[in-house]
């Protein structure tokens, strides 16, 4: 089951390499990404059965540190990170593997998970090289707080229509708004 467990992270500023129009896409659909158009996107794999497989994405913030959430990896497995990754199913010649032999997440707690925390970094083996498919996520400031209606988007590999539960093998990217409150986003389909 958590072969097809998918995470999307949110990229804010608009990091990509590409120009989007406005719209209101939800996280269930969006489009496929330009292949090099979100390089600070990971796939991270778990090791099964001498297979590789993509289990959630995250953020690449260092050369050797990526972010994702906790719950993506609360269990004994192998697991590896692999960026400049854009369809899962072929090598593009575009990807580099690093291990992950260090998880840092010492206040989640998968028992209670109303708690918060689900945020992990993961120290890669090695660093990664930059390159135009390969690059640092750009992240606010701290303190910054985003206006009203701030684009972000939401970058992975998750379900392109409802009622499919296997993640797309193709990168894709959503924009979606911030609230206009402080409250949870809790429109149908987000």
């Amino acid at each position: 089951m958590l072969r097809f467990l998918v995470f999307t992270t949110p990229v804010l500023y608009g990091h990509s390499t590409q120009d989007f129009p406005e719209t209101n896409a939800r996280v269930v659909g969006g489009t496929e990404a330009r292949r090099d158009s979100w390089p600070s996107q990971i796939s991270l794999q778990y090791l099964s059965g001498g297979q590789w497989y993509h289990t959630c994405g995250g953020t690449l913030i260092k050369q050797n540190w990526v972010m994702t959430a906790a719950h993506c990896v609360d269990t004994q497995m192998t697991f590896r990170v692999v960026v400049g990754e854009h369809n899962l199913n072929q090598n593009d010649g575009t990807e580099q593997s690093m291990s992950v032999p260090k998880i840092v997440h010492p206040s989640w707690n998968s028992n209670n998970v109303a708690v918060g925390y689900d945020i992990v970094l993961l120290r890669l083996a090695q660093k990664v090289t930059l390159n135009s498919y390969v690059q640092l996520g750009v992240l606010p400031q701290e303190g910054t707080i985003l206006a009203n209606n701030s684009p972000c988007y939401i970058t992975g590999w998750g379900r392109t229509k409802r009622g499919f539960w296997g993640p797309s093998p193709l990168l894709g990217e959503w924009q979606v708004h911030r609230p206009r409150s402080d409250q949870l986003c809790v429109q149908p389909g987000l």
